[in-house]
């Protein structure tokens, strides 16, 4: 493995992996509008008296059953090259993230 003083980043959802996390859609009284996919809450325009919640986007379970995309390859080929590895992501948990990682071979330094 070559050290290296590059850094590669990767975009988590909708780029290493696919999960079946949403992005929830609610009124002013906390109601429950609808709920989106990150590609569609990319497009959303918010309604005045909307906001978001990202709730699926901390849990574990969800995170763990998410199927790994093509790119999940070059990830651990990079990663196995000795590149240093950045992850981009909105997620707030970054232990589960870091667990996650660890769980598919790859320890990502915080």
């Amino acid at each position: 493995m070559k050290k290296s003083n590059k850094i590669i980043l990767f975009d988590i959802d909708d780029t290493l992996i696919k999960s079946k996390a949403k992005i929830t859609v609610l009124n002013d009284r906390n109601e429950v509008i609808k709920k989106l996919t990150p590609a569609q809450y990319n497009k959303y325009k918010r309604k005045d008296g909307e906001h978001f919640a990202f709730d699926d986007f901390d849990n574990e379970e969800i995170l763990n059953k998410a199927k790994l995309t093509k790119l999940w390859k070059t990830l651990q080929e990079v990663y196995n090259l000795g590149y240093k590895v950045g992850i981009v992501t909105a997620r707030e948990d970054k232990e589960m993230l870091l667990r996650f990682f660890l769980s598919h071979g790859l320890n990502i330094d915080r």
